[in-house]
């Protein structure tokens, strides 16, 4: 399933609402896309969902479970140059992350430089980690 304009609405709804999950209280939008991304097939609607979840989980403060929603994103769609910047900025902030960050880091800017996509993305996101780092 696609988000689009009516899921962005029902996800802004459930972001006020509260659920227990694994005894965690996490806003409602959370378990709703978590549901939506069990049930979907691994493609582009996958890799859709995923990035809302990763945001919903960043928006809860929640950066393990974005992070672990960032390497399900490059695992379903590995050519994704976007999904791997987005992982090496999650990691570059977790404690301990910074092996794992550099290597995501690295793979999105390879893979940025040989599809001449998103290119100057990705030196923003390598600038930005390198700041957090000094």
């Amino acid at each position: 399933m696609k988000i689009d304009k009516s899921v962005r609405a029902t996800l802004r709804q459930l972001r006020s609402e509260y659920v227990s999950v694994q005894g965690r209280r996490v806003p409602k939008s959370v378990a709703f896309l978590t549901q939506m991304a069990a049930n979907s097939e691994p493609n582009d609607d996958l890799d859709d969902v995923l990035f809302h979840l990763a945001g919903e989980y960043a928006m809860a403060g929640m950066v393990n479970e974005q992070a672990n929603t960032l390497r399900l994103r490059v695992e379903n769609l590995p050519s994704d140059v976007n999904a791997w910047l987005s992982l090496a900025d999650c990691l570059s902030g977790l404690p301990g992350g910074e092996t794992e960050a550099r290597s995501a880091l690295e793979t999105g800017i390879h893979r940025a430089r040989r599809s001449n996509e998103f290119v100057r993305t990705a030196l923003a996101v390598q600038a930005r980690i390198a700041r957090r780092w000094r």
